[in-house]
């Protein structure tokens, strides 16, 4: 495991870095988390399938200069914009060495035959040892000038990443696993890495497949087995869930002992919360959405797609119980219900319109240029998944500038209502990033020549999404 301080440190310092650890320790999973965390704008290369020519220089093409056709290069879509801010080189010494030459330039100096690359602040590179007693990787050894283009050279050690599996898996699965991995011989250890661990463990716990068909006989996966059945609850959920047994499990979590004792071991993993949820008394339902922010979500899924009927009754239940206002102001604007309508906002339908004293300044870039660069990326994050709805909300909210006007204040609305028309519910953890900027935005558009009502009727969705927020610059009575 890599210390996250350490990780910080070198993001912050934009230090090239080489680690070095057997295969399945995790460098590509912290790495990528760190960098998903910083809100870096990454790019990935698996090194034993890179191209020099496709991947970094470019492909050559006849073109017409001074009238005569010369050779000229089409360069990757990500170089030749400029946009990159992070490289990540996987397996970096199974590359060819007409790779891992081609990369010592962009490496040492972020550019390629001289082309510099202005945005590219780092290049990271993960290798297995050369020289490993255990295992006989396919690598070649790098060169003492390859190596040392990289500040920092880190092996990484052989072992679980506890903190990576007890968010996995839950305190009590981990400790158990890591007394029977510890417990190995060491000969035997190098044949389960960290990796096969985690396999052996998401398909015995949440998929209901034997832990013998993943991990070797050697490592006694029976003593593995065992040791988990002794987690009764995880063993009564991971039965239920294989059997799908949905009648079984709602009748055993309607005793009170059994709840207490399985809630926490639901609320760890997405797919039991999936799974459990709808088989809960209603009461125990609606406590869990009002205190749980992953259940909430499923809840609000659930709801917007009615694909669970007794979930979509707890919610208009609470709807129209009328107790937590907060609450309540949440799921409609998840849902959508109520969905604010362009004539709601006319004059004579608003009795108030408050500004509030949240909208708080903040360092911004000086320069507009990189807030330009990073709307035109946006498209390329994948706003279904987690990590391309974080990747899209960092990248607009670190690159706004101080001021906007024009065609900037345009496209930043656009952009902002793009990724709200793109969510079915918006990350409850991105929400004080989007109203940051949707704060920002306003200011901006108030100062050149917008009120209230045109932004309402050019954003409507923008402001139907911010509005009940807590920390959002408007409040209205109507």
């Amino acid at each position: 495991m890599i210390p996250k301080s350490k990780l910080d440190k070198w993001i912050e310092a934009d230090m090239n870095v080489l680690l070095c650890g057997e295969a399945g320790v995790g460098k590509t999973y912290q790495i990528l988390e760190s960098w998903i965390r910083h809100g870096l704008n990454f790019k990935v290369f698996s090194a034993a399938t890179m191209d020099p020519w496709v991947d970094f220089i470019g492909v050559p093409k006849e073109v017409v200069k001074d009238g005569k056709p010369v050779l000229g290069l089409i360069r990757p879509e990500e170089w030749a914009n400029d946009t990159v801010e992070a490289l990540f080189i996987d397996e970096f010494n199974r590359a060819p060495k007409k790779v891992r030459n081609a990369v010592m330039e962009l490496i040492q100096f972020k550019s390629i035959n001289g082309h510099k690359f202005n945005n590219l602040r780092f290049v990271w590179a993960a290798i297995n040892p050369d020289d490993s007693e255990d295992n006989d990787y396919d690598v070649e050894p790098l060169d003492p000038a390859q190596k040392d283009r990289f500040q920092v050279y880190y092996e990484v050690p052989y072992s679980l990443n506890l903190d990576f599996f007890t968010e996995r898996f839950g305190g009590e699965v981990t400790e158990k696993t890591s007394i029977w991995w510890n417990n190995l011989a060491a000969s035997v250890r190098k044949l389960v890495s960290p990796r096969r661990v985690e396999y052996a463990l998401d398909a015995y716990l949440n998929k209901g497949v034997d832990v013998e068909d993943i991990l070797p006989k050697a490592s006694g996966p029976v003593l593995l087995k065992k040791a988990l059945a002794e987690i009764s609850v995880d063993a009564v959920l991971v039965k239920f869930m294989s059997e799908n047994d949905k009648a079984g499990a709602s009748e055993w979590l309607s005793e009170s002992n059994n709840y207490s004792k399985a809630i926490n071991s639901i609320l760890i993993n997405p797919s039991r919360i999936g799974f459990f949820l709808e088989t809960l008394p209603d009461e125990r339902i609606s406590a869990l959405i009002a205190t749980n922010l992953d259940v909430r979500n499923f809840a609000i899924n659930m709801a917007k797609n009615k694909s669970c009927e007794r979930v979509v009754e707890v919610i208009n239940a609470i709807l129209d119980a009328g107790e937590n206002d907060l609450l309540i102001k949440e799921l409609r604007s998840g849902i959508n219900i109520n969905k604010i309508k362009k004539h709601s906002f006319d004059k004579k339908n608003i009795s108030k319109i408050i500004k509030n004293d949240s909208y708080k300044k903040r360092d911004y870039h000086s320069d507009i240029s990189v807030y330009r660069e990073a709307l035109k990326v946006l498209g390329q994050y994948n706003l279904d998944s987690f990590t391309g709805r974080k990747q899209y909300i960092a990248k607009m909210h670190n690159s706004l500038p101080a001021k906007l006007s024009g065609q900037d204040l345009e496209s930043g609305f656009n952009a902002l209502e793009a990724y709200l028309e793109s969510v079915q519910a918006v990350d409850y953890k991105f929400i004080p990033f989007l109203i940051d900027i949707g704060n920002h935005l306003i200011f901006n558009a108030e100062n050149d020549g917008y009120n209230f009502k045109k932004i309402v009727g050019k954003w409507e969705i923008v402001i139907n999404q911010l509005l009940d927020k807590e920390g959002f610059y408007y409040r209205i009575q109507l």
